[in-house]
């Protein structure tokens, strides 16, 4: 997993809801440090954490983590696809 990819992530969307750190960091129960060293890249989240920020930014964890998943939008839109025209 990309540490800098991920904390980018995280800041960008953090910064589109108009959170600063420090709001987030409280809303997720953590320490502003923690908060900036993940935005920052020198620390990767743990699941609970990257669960909880994801909960609170409303994102979903895939787009977070889109450069390290190896499905692709394209594979599971064709799954989608395939479970409508079985209907």
């Amino acid at each position: 997993m990309d540490a800098k990819m991920v904390g980018s992530r995280i800041r960008d969307i953090r910064q589109q809801r108009g959170l600063t750190q420090a709001e987030l960091a409280q809303q997720v129960n953590m320490s502003l440090k923690h908060i900036s060293a993940i935005e920052c890249g020198i620390r990767l989240p743990s699941l609970d954490t990257l669960i909880a920020i994801a909960n609170e930014l409303r994102i979903d964890t895939n787009t977070l983590l889109q450069d390290s998943l190896t499905v692709s939008a394209q594979i599971e839109s064709s799954a989608l696809w395939e479970q409508i025209a079985s209907l």
